[in-house]
Order: structure tokens, then sequence, then C-alpha cells
């Protein structure tokens, strides 16, 4: 079963590196600024559905 913390882990691991790549392949200053912000992005939206996600477990689960 693939829950909101997979599907976002999951995003998150392919997501970054890929952008992360054309930032590193561009000359553009202004896109390897938006993978850094995404990447970032990514990491605190994860950590906010993982807290999120334990604080409203069904403890009988």
């Amino acid at each position: 079963m693939l829950t909101q913390l997979n599907f976002i882990q999951i995003v998150g691991a392919i997501s970054v590196p890929i952008l992360n790549k054309r930032a590193a392949l561009s000359l553009s200053p202004g896109l390897r600024g938006l993978a850094l912000v995404n990447s970032v992005f990514i990491f605190k939206v994860k950590d906010l559905v993982s807290k999120f996600w334990l604080i409203n477990k069904d403890p009988r689960q």
C-alpha cells in the first residue's frame, strides 16, 4: 500500500537529482537557485507530512 509519505519520498527521490543535474548543466544561475529551492521545499514537505502522519496515525494499526 502506497502511503502519502511514501509517495512524497518517491517523488522527492526522483525529482531532486533531475533538477540538480539540470541546474549543474545550465549556465543560468536562476535555474541553479530554483533547483536548490525545490530540493529544500521537497525535504520540508516530507518532514511536515511525516510529522503529520505520525501524529494522526491510528495506534490500532
